[in-house]
């Protein structure tokens, strides 16, 4: 099984200024809370997990994998979404009376950009918490909501507002042999292959522009295997909205003015993911330029299979 282990030096961490008022979780503490969800590695990737019983809120060092493309943060607006939700649903599986593993389906998401500034380096952490401002969330209520910061040092730059279903791992089970992707393999189809799937956008493919500025886009995925879906929900090769936003932002930056040299920051995403995706679906990915106010242009993209709509994004980039 594929570990993470390209965490920061723990010498060069100043847990107290990075996590203050937070203890770290021991190793046994960690192993248990992750029996309690389906995320394993490699798409589970969070480091040094500490907790702290004041604010009630968990924390993580975050290790950026993702190219980051254009985007001028250090972490990619959709490795964000990625660390964030799943942080999230570990706070939430926390916080459960039952140690009981269960499935978190993330399938609305906000980010949100708190500070705008920039910062060339530092070290990058998260605290995730059980939202105050929602019902108690219980596996009884079938739904759940986490709020996660991305801080850079002790700076907050980021927030993530990740709504879940909360349901019997046995569904993953049922929704993947309705797919026919049941017991499949999920490992490198090639040895020499990275060890883990999670450091470049899905590759893309049938790339067609459309408008008479070219504000508009679709493709398709290439070569997708079950690899790419690693860790995501154990068995279950069903792609990670961490990859379909990822493509999003692929195809996006393709029809941006200044092509790959383009650079921007997110500024807001909305997101939505209706169904699980089957990794060898035939989905085409649709983006489309819309309104400009100053330096920030808003993009709206959704994924169709089957000519449904299964996942879409607004996302706000300022080009400043």
């Amino acid at each position: 099984m594929y570990r993470n282990t390209d965490t920061q030096p723990e010498e060069t961490i100043n847990y107290n200024a990075i996590f203050p008022g937070f203890r770290k979780l021991s190793e046994e503490q960690t192993n248990e809370l992750q029996s309690r969800f389906c995320v394993t590695p490699p798409y589970y990737a969070l480091n040094n997990l500490h907790y702290n019983q004041d604010t009630k809120e968990l924390g993580a060092i975050i290790v950026p994998e993702m190219d980051r493309g254009g985007d001028k943060f250090l972490v990619s607006g959709a490795e964000m979404g990625r660390h964030g939700a799943i942080a999230g649903l570990a706070a939430i599986a926390f916080h459960q009376a039952v140690n009981k593993k269960h499935a978190y389906l993330a399938h609305k998401a906000s980010l949100t950009r708190l500070n705008d500034g920039n910062v060339d380096n530092g070290v990058i952490s998260i605290r995730s918490k059980v939202d105050p401002n929602k019902k108690k969330t219980d596996t009884k209520n079938r739904e759940g909501h986490a709020t996660s910061i991305i801080y850079v040092n002790e700076t907050a730059f980021y927030q993530l507002n990740t709504t879940y279903q909360i349901t019997r791992p046995a569904l993953l089970t049922r929704a993947a042999k309705t797919a026919r992707i049941e017991g499949l393999t999920i490992s490198p189809p090639d040895p020499a292959m990275l060890k883990s799937p999670y450091t470049q956008p899905l590759p893309l493919e049938d790339i067609k522009f459309y408008g008479q500025d070219c504000n508009m886009a679709v493709a398709r995925l290439k070569n997708v295997t079950p690899w790419h879906c690693a860790g995501h929900f154990n068995q279950a090769a069903f792609l990670p909205v961490a990859h379909i936003c990822g493509t999003f932002i692929s195809l996006i930056e393709c029809t941006l003015p200044d092509g790959e040299h383009a650079s921007y920051q997110v500024q807001l995403a909305e997101i939505f993911a209706e169904e699980f995706v089957p990794f060898n679906a035939d989905v085409t990915f649709h983006v489309i330029r819309g309104e400009t106010n100053g330096n920030v242009v808003t993009y709206t993209c959704a994924a169709r299979n089957n000519g449904k709509d299964v996942a879409g994004m607004t996302i706000n980039l300022d080009m400043t």
